[in-house]
């Protein structure tokens, strides 16, 4: 069985074992390393997750602060779960439809199925 190594450990491993004495030198280090970048990475995923939120945010705040009435922007058949709802509705018939054109095949993103000279 192999073990489940973490990115951290991974990098040490693949520094330790290399053919190369100037990556085999550098081993001790690439675990912090790995590490240090890995989270240098979340807190800009983070980051670019918290604006992403704030700017939406701030759009619906301003689409329901320009309706007539307010109070029917968060009702149960209001016009954000009206929104949401027709959006659901169309991300499950995409979905259908592809796996219907392409079956076991399909991959994550719909357009990677297409021909790559399909213009």
């Amino acid at each position: 069985m192999v073990p489940a190594l973490e990115y951290a450990d991974t990098a040490a491993a693949a520094c330790k074992t290399s053919r190369s004495r100037v990556v085999r030198s550098i081993a001790p280090f690439a675990r912090g390393f790995t590490e240090v970048v890995l989270l240098v990475y979340m807190i800009g995923v983070c980051s670019v997750y918290v604006l992403f939120v704030k700017e939406n945010l701030k759009q619906v705040l301003t689409l329901e602060n320009q309706m007539k009435d307010p109070t029917n922007f968060l009702k149960g058949c209001g016009v954000l779960n009206f929104a949401m709802a027709i959006i659901a509705i169309l991300y499950i018939l995409m979905g259908s439809l592809g796996y219907l054109a392409y079956g076991e095949k399909t991959k994550g993103s719909i357009t990677l199925n297409l021909p790559p000279n399909n213009t």
